[in-house]
């Protein structure tokens, strides 16, 4: 498993922070799990706002966030063939995505909801993409994780996360963690 690293030369100075997680894995699983305290309720809603910035592009498609049950992904946004895209149940990705480079920044808002059906909406700097959906059973959000998995090789950089349990959050927006 490859390990993030902190980096002090590429973060978002926009945000006040000297600091961003690193992201850099040769077909190794790299990431972070966030374990929530409590679970989140049934018919669960976690929203999330990140920066991505690509140094290099993934070599395949991976998932680049996700919120999990266990080992159940309910949703993630989904790296494939440079676009991004919502998945729900990591499984169905949504009707099209969005087109990323290396070298720049992007603002990613994601809702994921665990219900009878699962859903995944992605915004990409203020810009909605289509929506993942798949059946599903109400599930509760027990995680989180950030980075990518395993069968890729990929250098990318995360910044000023935050979640929320909160479905009214979503989009969380512009803005920063110092």
């Amino acid at each position: 498993v490859g390990t993030p690293a902190i980096s002090t030369t590429t973060f978002r100075p926009a945000s006040g922070g000297s600091r961003s997680l690193r992201f850099a894995a040769t077909t190794t699983t790299c990431q972070i799990n966030h374990i929530f305290a409590t679970a989140v309720a049934s018919a669960a809603t976690v929203v999330a706002r990140l920066y991505v910035y690509f140094a290099a592009l993934p070599s395949g498609a991976t998932n680049l966030f996700t919120v999990q049950n266990g080992a159940t992904i309910l949703g993630a946004i989904r790296y494939d063939t440079n676009k991004l895209f919502a998945r729900a149940l990591n499984s169905t990705n949504g009707a099209d995505g969005f087109t990323v480079t290396t070298g720049q920044w992007y603002r990613l808002d994601v809702k994921v909801v665990s219900g009878a059906t699962a859903t995944c909406d992605l915004s990409v700097d203020g810009v909605a993409q289509p929506q993942g959906s798949a059946a599903s059973s109400a599930q509760q959000a027990t995680q989180c994780a950030f980075g990518s998995l395993a069968g890729v090789t990929v250098d990318h950089f995360i910044d000023d996360i935050i979640v929320s349990g909160t479905s009214a959050d979503f989009p969380l927006g512009d803005g920063g963690v110092v």
